[in-house]
């Protein structure tokens, strides 16, 4: 969502992004979350509804009208005893925000790198001294376009820009700077397009994911079948998944229709940089699956990491179960949940089962 707020600050008419820069307690939205905000009060994005986004937009128009030379402002919101959603009371919590007029150089430069597949990062400078976006700045510290307030806030810490790449979170430094990563879009492939692919394939993208689903029977690989924004291919899945741009935000999931093409699949796959991978299957279909794959000399620690079988343990029965199953065990590693060693130590347990 990030990339499409950016996207859409970057256009012709003037806007304001507010970002949330700090939480504390329970709050609507994290770190990060971002809004674009233009003059007639449409929006994209979302930095949490009810009272905080309310109180955003009002402060991002009277940005966007006011003379001068102010570029951006600081939001610091007490949620506590405020209502989210009419009568609906928030936990408590306050929220930091930072709404800053858009300068479209420095943006474009950066949208255009992570649509190469490159990381790069903002920096968001002090509002109260007049500072939003400082920089857009990659890995090697060089500065995508020319972000307008730099002049004005000084130098930022590189080390921590690069940690907020490398662990894909945002963070501070000690001069109260702001590091926002951007990545490349997270893509799921889908291999096998039938009831629990598609179902796969229908829900994902509500999950911002770009999905990709391949099947080598056309009857299944129909573009009709799919959302449009789904991409489907049908070919053989060795050259669907030879053609699919795989590195750090790679998710693949195996759905084929049997063990062989499940083999086909994972022998592919194990060969290249992915964030997530795992197929479908019952115990004994996964151990003899896992079973080959160590036979035939691949790392016996990369098989093992595989999910499989695939998906949380929730007692899913339908395709459109399963799917919720697999997209919640999908986004656990997304979000580098610390529930992931008990995902992974149940799975441990559900392969050793009789």
């Amino acid at each position: 969502m990030s990339l499409e707020v950016l996207r859409a600050a970057t256009g012709d008419e003037p806007a304001v992004i507010v970002a949330v820069i700090e939480v504390e307690g329970s709050t609507p939205r994290g770190a990060g979350s971002k809004m674009a905000v233009f003059a007639d009060g449409r929006t994209v994005g979302t930095v949490g509804g009810g009272i905080v986004e309310a109180v955003a937009i009002e402060r991002a128009r009277g940005l966007l009208a006011a003379e001068g030379t102010q570029s951006s402002i600081e939001l610091d919101l007490d949620l506590a005893g405020c209502n989210a959603r009419g009568d609906e009371a928030i936990c408590g919590g306050r929220v930091r925000l930072i709404a800053w007029k858009v300068d479209p150089a420095p943006l474009r430069a950066a949208l255009a790198r992570v649509d190469a597949g490159r990381k790069t990062v903002l920096v968001l400078g002090d509002a109260s001294a007049n500072c939003g976006l400082i920089a857009a700045i990659d890995d090697d510290g060089i500065p995508l376009g020319t972000a307008h307030a730099i002049a004005a806030d000084g130098e930022f810490d590189l080390e921590r820009a690069r940690f907020a790449l490398q662990a894909e979170r945002p963070c501070f430094d000690e001069a109260g700077h702001f590091y926002d990563p951007l990545c490349p879009p997270e893509r799921l492939l889908i291999l096998g397009a039938g009831h629990v692919g598609r179902a796969i394939a229908r829900m994902a993208p509500l999950l911002g994911f770009s999905v990709t689903i391949g099947d080598p029977r056309p009857a299944l690989a129909d573009p009709a079948r799919f959302p449009l924004d789904v991409k489907v291919e049908c070919a053989p899945f060795p050259a669907i998944i030879e053609h699919f741009p795989f590195g750090p935000h790679a998710y693949a999931v195996v759905v084929s229709p049997g063990h062989l093409s499940d083999l086909d699949c994972i022998r592919a796959v194990l060969g290249k940089e992915y964030r997530y991978a795992g197929f479908i299957g019952s115990r004994r279909k996964v151990r003899m699956v896992c079973d080959a794959l160590v036979a035939e000399g691949f790392d016996p620690a990369r098989v093992n990491a595989l999910a499989a079988p695939i998906g949380l343990d929730v007692g899913a029965e339908t395709p459109e179960e399963i799917a919720v199953a697999v997209l919640a065990e999908i986004t656990a590693y997304r979000r580098a949940s610390p529930q992931l060693p008990a995902i992974v130590e149940e799975r441990e347990r559900r392969r050793k089962a009789k």
